[in-house]
């Protein structure tokens, strides 16, 4: 089941489950640009918007298949080789937020992927760093939270790429399909989320990141190096 959303900007669905959730880090001042395979009805054009609520989204872009691209603002769409690529230029910290890309149907988005951007300045405090070790194969991990954080969702990412990070697991109870049985997620009184990681293998190896989401409020952590050949887990905390 796919996640709709009126173009109205009001919540049809209930379930967030079948899409895919990715974070997404960039400089100020910078462009990024997020790719996605075109998988909708060509009947229907796609469309790019932000969410200001958890039903909501104010509406950036769209394009239709037969179009090479559209553009609003300092935000473009296009397709190009049977995927849709949306580029942001420019970035502010205002930019800082929650988006949805999906197939526009009739007064409907149906949204089958979504953006957690953050926006980040060279203002920001140095990042400490701490160590935690594998053992047996499983490792525990407690992401940290202040108060304000404290009824943002929380979620756990595995990064694929510079910058970009594929929630694997969140605060919802969601787990990522590869990782069903492997992960356990649980939140305390405290504010922070303890993360199980069983089964490690060569192939979980890479860089991880803690982080929370209030709509339009994107934050980071911590930052989760699993050391290649080693049973170390390096946990870099964001103040």
């Amino acid at each position: 089941m796919k996640y709709i959303a009126l173009l109205v900007l009001s919540l049809i669905s209930t379930s967030w489950t079948q899409i895919t959730w990715t974070v997404l880090k960039a400089a100020a001042g910078k462009n990024i640009t997020v790719q996605f395979p075109w998988k909708w009805d060509q009947r229907h054009p796609v469309m790019w918007c932000k969410s200001y609520s958890e039903n909501e989204c104010k509406f950036i872009v769209r394009i239709e298949k037969s179009m090479n691209n559209n553009f609003h603002g300092t935000t473009s769409i296009s397709y190009i080789h049977g995927s849709i690529s949306v580029t942001m230029q420019q970035l502010q910290e205002k930019n800082t937020g929650t988006y949805w890309c999906g197939a526009q149907k009739q007064d409907s988005i149906i949204v089958s992927d979504v953006i957690l951007l953050k926006v980040f300045t060279d203002s920001e405090e140095p990042i400490p760093t701490e160590t935690y070790n594998v053992m047996q194969n499983t490792t525990i991990v407690s992401c940290l939270y202040t108060q304000q954080e404290r009824h943002y969702k929380k979620f756990f990412c595995k990064v694929t790429s510079v910058n970009n990070c594929t929630v694997i697991a969140s605060s919802d109870k969601t787990i990522g399909n590869a990782y069903k049985g492997r992960i356990l997620i649980v939140s305390n009184k405290s504010q922070n989320l303890t993360v199980t990681m069983s089964n490690i293998t060569k192939a979980d190896k890479g860089q991880y990141w803690c982080g929370s989401v209030n709509i339009d409020d994107v934050k980071i952590t911590q930052i989760l190096t699993i050391a290649n050949g080693k049973n170390q887990i390096k946990i870099i905390i964001i103040q």
